[in-house]
């Protein structure tokens, strides 16, 4: 369960939760839902507010390990020091 903050226009109050699914893979996570609520002002209930909306979402995260991305600058020969600040490469440190 994935929940939004409370969001508040005027005096309408809405969270949104959406119910998710978490897949680990050996290379990739991937989280998918196609089951959101929204829940607040009696007003969501009154308009029947979740019965007027579809809900798809798919997201995958990927990621290089040190160990990978050490092999793969010593075989290209390239050096953190050596490469610009374009925004082409970025290499996180956690």
């Amino acid at each position: 369960e994935l929940v939004v903050p409370e969001i508040t226009f005027f005096n309408l109050t809405l969270q949104p939760v959406v119910l998710c699914t978490v897949q680990p893979m050996e290379d990739r996570v991937v989280i998918f839902s196609d089951n959101c609520y929204l829940r607040g002002s009696s007003f969501i209930e009154k308009t029947r507010l979740n019965e007027r909306f579809d809900f798809r979402v798919s997201c995958t995260l990927t990621w290089n390990d040190e160990q990978n991305l050490v092999a793969a600058d010593v075989q290209s020969g390239e050096d953190e020091s050596d490469t610009e600040d374009t925004g082409r490469k970025n290499k996180f440190r956690f």
